[in-house]
């Protein structure tokens, strides 16, 4: 601030800078199996064993190791004894959500893309686990590798962080998109040119160059890499989330082998590419033949006790495409 002659100055600290942040309508999400949706598939899963849920399934006494969270006081002062509530619902374990947004994932109109929807089943998951004060971990998954980060036990807000890294998510250049040129020729030309200030190296980097930072790059196929690093560092029985398409059906079931080695869980939601590739309703049937074959591949996951798999996916679309099992004699149920 200054006086009107220009003598005096002064500075006052009035804050951080305001940030405003713009979010899109909600989508018409379908979460569901064969055509049905489900409700509250954002954590409220049902589980094989006891788990911090709403519905009791039994009084027992307290045994060495079970929280102090679960003891039943009333039943501790009726009976003279210590005992615990066990309930049905999600476990209590550490759960790590992984977010795949390689260019696959750009697949639909602008703002209604497979990676549009997977985001907002992502935030869902996130809204969920913070309002149980749950922790969860995120990865975003590229090309090339991890692009994002964010640990439940290094930050204060880890749920906002994760949140606001999902709505910064943006699909990442696929291999197709450089041409002729191989992925690795490319990244040969990208790690020659770093570094070099030169305009014709500045000019080259806007060709070969991805825009993308990766926090750790992935030899082998980026998700089955994220995957396996995660499941080596939550503990046994955790919970991975999977939020990714089927469009390379091995390397789908290879991440979700990954995801249940050792005990684990899956949850997987899968944006199926038939369903996003095109509105014409003249197409419906070709559409309609390549869901038969997309809900065979989710049923075949789903058919593993650890794991859950989900199709995401726009309402109209299916309820569109499912139409036509009143003419078509093989139903998906």
């Amino acid at each position: 601030m200054r006086d009107p002659t220009g003598l005096y100055r002064t500075t006052v600290d009035r804050g951080p800078t305001p940030t405003v942040t713009v979010r899109p309508q909600p989508l018409d999400v379908h979460v569901g199996q064969g055509g049905e949706a489900i409700r509250n598939a954002y954590g409220e899963h049902q589980s094989e064993r006891p788990g911090p849920g709403v519905t009791t399934q039994e009084i027992r006494q307290y045994v060495p190791g079970d929280s102090v969270r679960r003891i039943d006081w009333k039943a501790t002062a009726r009976l003279a004894d210590v005992y615990v509530r066990e309930t049905q619902g999600e476990t209590d374990r550490r759960t790590a959500l992984v977010v795949d947004h390689r260019g696959r994932m750009a697949v639909g109109p602008p703002g209604e893309t497979m990676l549009d929807y997977a985001r907002e089943v992502a935030v869902g998951i996130v809204r969920t686990a913070a309002d149980r004060n749950d922790p969860i971990d995120f990865d975003a998954v590229g090309r090339e590798g991890v692009t994002e980060s964010v640990r439940s036990n290094t930050t204060t807000e880890p749920h906002a962080q994760t949140e606001a890294a999902l709505y910064d998510l943006v699909p990442t250049a696929d291999e197709a998109a450089y041409g002729a040129q191989s992925a690795s020729r490319v990244r040969a030309i990208a790690d020659r040119i770093e570094g070099d200030d030169s305009a014709f190296a500045r000019v080259l980097g806007a060709y070969v160059g991805d825009p993308i930072r990766y926090v750790r790059r992935a030899r082998a196929d980026p998700l089955v890499g994220s995957v396996r690093r995660i499941r080596n560092r939550i503990e046994t029985g955790g919970l991975v989330v999977i939020a990714t398409s089927d469009d390379e059906p091995a390397a789908l079931r290879e991440a979700v082998k990954t995801a249940i080695a050792g005990g684990g869980r899956a949850m997987v939601f899968l944006t199926p590419r038939c369903l996003f590739e095109s509105t014409d309703v003249t197409d419906l049937d070709g559409a309609y033949d390549r869901y038969l074959a997309f809900e065979q591949l989710r049923r075949d996951l789903d058919a593993h006790p650890r794991v859950t798999a989900l199709e995401v996916a726009p309402e109209t679309r299916v309820d569109a495409v499912l139409a036509h099992r009143r003419e078509r004699p093989a139903a998906v149920r």
